[in-house]
């Protein structure tokens, strides 16, 4: 940087006029100079360590291994396999890095630094210094906007551990680096394909250690089930692959190669999927197709070693297109369109001998492209679907947009917006009953059309590769009434008339009545055998972790509670202070709320009234709040989800009669705050009680209350 010396000619030219006088104010201007100078010469070190930290990224990124960490007085000194050495050390200001999506970013004081399109500064960024007023600051967006900076910090390596395989470095604001050690390749790959169905999508995590450059994947199925690599970075990311056909074997082996040549097998249990042993063999992938009202063109695949005759039952609109082959045979079908309301089928046959199987090929009535836009008032995770007919809703927003980020409140993202690719259904919580018909992504929005039947389903989407962005909760039932009442500090809350995804208000429809259960924090429901079936074991486990896993209930065992991420992060449903008496204008619906457009979760105090005796009346399956408190509610015994020593959750309704979360966080043991309970409301054992704190991890349901 160029000092400018237009002050210094002025000082020379009052020194012609007297020198005497202005001696001191010469001391004073060389004094702000020798300080500027010596900010800059701080600038330059702190640019310097940076430099060195970016260079220890790339390398990493790169794939380079580890051979040797060597602390010293200058910093920490890093020598790579095939990059030499580098030395990460010394001042950078409290500027550091974080990682998320697979990138790396620069932090300040913790914080994301925004780049000139105001998003998070990848450290492929140059940061630019300079001093003001004496004082040194910072900028990664081309200068738009400077941030002070501290001329003296700590420095940026805080801890390096070494570890099986890996050094482990801890970085200034807790971001943490994993350096391979070189070693045999080793792949380890976690999943189980136990319960894959045919024709479903396998996403698998995948960690690769010792290997070198890129990394190609195959199974050993027939057709290879067309396995593809996703890298997160150089050590990581997933292998996504579709189960297709009948499996030859009770297992699938993965196959993991590098550039180098080594190689790796996986294997994985396919025990559910017993192949047909009925030789020869004639087995369409699928047993029905469908295809759009548009029409178009049909792929029938068919595994057999026969040859055979099709007949295609005379229907007019479909006419076979390629002939047939041997072995695995695609024989396509050319639909014409269809702009009947109702849906046509055709049966097709493939006949060899004494052997035939049958496919349907089935096609769409022409629907209207736009039904009852569900989001039109507003976004959120879970929408009511209250007849049938007709859908839509926004899929480009996560939860409710904007609003429902908490800034600084350790959230996994700042963006709201998504671009998905493909939508598909995740859960069907009742797969004896067909809820939906005709679903379909179209330039951003999700459409389906809704039979009129009850329950609940999932949907989730993907992005272009595969990967899982989003899921949303659908609620096909009744508008639930709205349920007003008043506490005792005459503070009126007005609730729905059911339990989050609860098809009926009546006490005498039994489990109809108890809803979903939610780990607290999350959006996704589970059922109670869900939670008992998909208990996944996550000591590292982080928000975005459960996000593109919502399927899945997690738990993690940190500090005196259990808790379903490794981090405490109490703004999750809005309410972070613990105080226990938030009102509304200090809740934030957040992106993680469950609850449909217009309601959120309830804070701790919506539930006072609820622990007075007076109030209710006690009925079999579950309590009634009494009119002349309220307008009159029911709320059923449907008990919570809870683990037992971390082996597995148990539904324990004659020890928790009635359980419902709040959005208030909870202290441990009734005394301290723990950083890892929550508040939720109990009726136990003829008691009737705010419990301040129990473990979010477990399932509960929700009640959900209307936005004030």
């Amino acid at each position: 940087m160029k000092l400018k010396l237009l002050p210094i000619i002025a000082v020379c030219a009052l020194l012609t006029a007297s020198c005497a006088n202005y001696k001191s104010q010469i001391e004073e201007l060389q004094g702000e100079i020798d300080k500027t100078t010596e900010v800059l010469s701080g600038l330059d070190a702190v640019s310097a360590n940076l430099g060195a930290l970016r260079n220890l990224l790339a390398f990493a990124e790169a794939g380079d291994f580890i051979e040797n960490v060597v602390p010293g007085g200058n910093g920490v000194t890093f020598t790579f396999k095939n990059n030499g050495s580098v030395t990460v050390g010394g001042n950078t200001a409290g500027i550091s890095v974080d990682s998320a999506d697979g990138g790396y970013y620069w932090t300040l004081d913790g914080a994301p630094l925004k780049d000139a399109s105001g998003a998070n500064a990848k450290v492929s960024v140059s940061p630019k210094f300079h001093s003001k007023d004496g004082k040194p600051q910072v900028s990664t967006d081309s200068g738009k906007t400077w941030k002070d900076i501290a001329a003296d910090g700590e420095p940026v390596i805080k801890k390096v551990e070494e570890e099986a395989g890996c050094f482990r470095v801890t970085l200034l604001g807790g971001a943490e680096l994993v350096l391979p050690k070189e070693s045999l390749m080793e792949v380890m790959i976690s999943g189980d394909a136990s319960t894959i169905p045919t024709q479903s999508r396998v996403i698998l995590d995948y960690y690769i250690t010792g290997g070198s450059g890129e990394y190609t994947v195959a199974t050993s199925q027939p057709g290879g089930w067309s396995p593809r690599i996703i890298k997160e970075n150089a050590f990581k990311g997933q292998i996504v692959f579709v189960v297709s056909g009948t499996p030859d074997s009770d297992e699938v082996v993965v196959y993991v190669s590098d550039d180098a040549g080594h190689m790796k097998a996986t294997v994985l249990d396919l025990s559910t999927l017993v192949p047909d042993q009925n030789f020869p063999q004639l087995h369409p992938s699928y047993d029905a197709y469908n295809v759009g009202c548009d029409g178009g063109t049909v792929e029938v695949l068919l595994n057999t070693n026969l040859e055979y005759e099709i007949d295609a039952e005379s229907a007019s609109w479909l006419t076979l297109v390629s002939p047939k082959a041997v072995r695995q045979d695609k024989i396509i079908f050319s639909a014409t369109a269809n702009d009947a309301l109702e849906m046509r089928s055709a049966r097709v046959t493939f006949t060899s001998g004494a052997y035939s199987r049958v496919v349907m090929i089935c096609q769409d009535g022409r629907r209207p492209s736009v039904g009852t836009n569900l989001s039109e008032n507003g976004t959120a995770n879970c929408y009511i679907v209250p007849a049938a007919g007709d859908y839509c809703f926004d899929a480009t927003v996560i939860g409710n947009g904007r609003q429902g980020i908490i800034a600084d409140a350790g959230f996994h993202t700042e963006t709201v917006e998504i671009q998905p690719a493909e939508v598909e259904i995740m859960t069907e919580f009742d797969e004896d009953v067909t809820l939906i018909e005709d679903l379909r992504l179209e330039d951003g929005k999700i459409y389906f059309h809704a039979t009129g039947n009850k329950g609940n389903l999932t949907l989730v989407v993907f992005d272009e590769e595969g990967r899982v962005l989003w899921s949303w909760h659908l609620w096909f039932t009744d508008i639930p009434l709205e349920k007003a009442h008043t506490n005792d500090n005459g503070k009126q809350f007005i609730l729905q008339d059911r339990n989050l995804g609860a098809t009926s208000a009546n006490p005498e429809d039994g489990e109809a009545t108890y809803g979903l259960y939610y780990q607290w924090g999350r959006k996704d429901p589970f059922a109670g055998d869900d939670i008992l079936t998909s208990m996944a074991s996550n000591n590292a486990g982080t928000i975005a972790y459960g996000v593109i896993r919502p399927f899945r209930a997690l738990k993690t065992g940190q500090g005196t509670s259990y808790n379903w991420i490794s981090t405490i992060v109490d703004g999750l449903w809005g309410n972070p202070d613990h105080t226990g008496n938030a009102t509304f204008d200090q809740l934030v619906k957040t992106i993680y709320d469950p609850c449909p457009p217009g309601y959120m979760v309830p804070p701790a105090n919506t539930f006072v009234i609820l622990s007075n005796k007076r109030c209710l009346q006690f009925i079999v399956n579950g309590i009634v709040l009494r009119g002349d408190y309220g307008q009159t509610s029911f709320y059923p015994y449907a008990g919570r989800v809870y683990q037992g020593s971390w082996e597995a959750f148990g539904h324990h309704p004659e020890n928790i009669c009635l359980a419902l979360w709040t959005s208030d966080v909870g202290i441990y043991n009734s005394s301290v705050y723990d950083g890892g309970s929550s508040v939720y409301y109990e009726v136990s054992k003829g008691r009737m009680r705010l419990n301040h704190g129990d473990f979010r991890a477990r399932g509960i349901p929700v009640r959900c209350v209307k936005q004030q």
